[in-house]
């Protein structure tokens, strides 16, 4: 029985030393437990804290990011626009620098041409034409540039008649001394109608050209006349001229070839000194126009030098005066 007791009460004791170990141990749990609590909280603090400050930096980081770009983009944009309009300014100022230099070599190239123009034309060096003042048709003087001061060979192109061999009149210049004065009246509009270019003119128009030809419009008168093979018919009653033919049909074989061997120029005085002759096409031969009958030369080439028979040709002299920065014809003579 008391052994049982004896038992009891270690039970007992054992049963509160049991129950204080384990209040202790859950008060221990209990204040790990609080501790685990803060620890855990602590370290989600920290990852929430850590996962924020990273995605908030994140965010600033784009911001920023997409700010700088934007900043980026708007500076190159600038400096590309900048660049072009000084590219443009530089191709516009290059252009008008081109334009200004093409536009300086323009003008001083239009002003010596105007200056030779102008001294070629003082001194008988360059071609010109004026117009009549009726109906607008031309009047040219066609003179020849050469090097030589002295060459007015184009003054020879002015009275040349230029008739056929089969025209009564073709030699008229040749059988004697003239002036013009007492040149056939047909004649003389012949050598004027040298200075007009076309078949369809007035009376007014032939009658300036005689004037450019001759100084003068004293002896003038309207008559029918010859040139080349073609017939220019005057009509007094209706004051007009017409070409009554305008195909040449040349029956001749024979022409004359002149050639100037000498030209002075002295006092606005111009001779100019020729030989001719008369060409034999047919059989290469050339005859003094005294006598188409004999040869004084046969079998020539193509190419033969007419001045090489001149001592068994004539020679004339066609004389002109410069009136008026102009040379009019004054006479010829053999």
């Amino acid at each position: 029985m008391a052994e049982k007791k004896t038992k009891s009460a270690k039970s007992t004791k054992s049963a509160k030393t049991v129950k204080k170990t384990k209040d202790k141990v859950v008060k221990s749990i209990d204040i790990n437990k609080d501790e685990i609590v803060l620890d855990i909280k602590e370290e989600l603090k920290s990852k929430i804290k850590t996962q924020i400050t990273k995605e908030m930096i994140d965010d600033i980081k784009n911001d920023i990011s997409t700010l700088v770009k934007e900043d980026v983009r708007n500076d190159l944009k600038r400096e590309i626009d900048k660049e072009i309009r000084n590219s443009s300014k530089r191709i516009l100022w290059g252009r008008r620098g081109k334009i200004f230099r093409r536009d300086i070599i323009i003008i001083i190239l239009l002003a010596i041409i105007g200056y030779l123009l102008y001294y070629m034309y003082n001194h008988n060096y360059v071609s010109f034409s004026i117009n009549s003042n009726m109906n607008n048709v031309a009047i040219t003087n066609e003179k020849k540039v050469v090097s030589n001061k002295e060459d007015f060979s184009y003054l020879l192109d002015m009275v040349n008649v230029k008739l056929p061999l089969d025209n009564n009149n073709a030699l008229y210049l040749y059988t004697g001394n003239y002036k013009e004065t007492n040149i056939n009246d047909s004649i003389k509009l012949t050598m004027a109608y040298n200075l007009l270019s076309t078949y369809s003119f007035t009376p007014d128009d032939i009658k300036s050209a005689y004037v450019k030809l001759f100084g003068t419009d004293k002896n003038f008168k309207n008559v029918s006349f010859d040139y080349e093979c073609k017939k220019f018919k005057y009509d007094d009653a209706s004051n007009t001229y017409s070409l009554i033919n305008d195909e040449c049909i040349n029956t001749s074989n024979k022409e004359i070839i002149e050639k100037i061997i000498n030209i002075s120029n002295k006092n606005d005085k111009v001779v100019i000194t020729t030989v001719m002759g008369i060409y034999d096409t047919s059989n290469k031969s050339l005859y003094n126009y005294k006598n188409v009958y004999t040869p004084i030369a046969v079998d020539l080439n193509n190419n033969f030098n007419i001045q090489d028979y001149q001592n068994k040709l004539d020679t004339y002299k066609y004389t002109f005066i410069k009136d008026n920065e102009e040379y009019h014809f004054d006479s010829i003579s053999n």
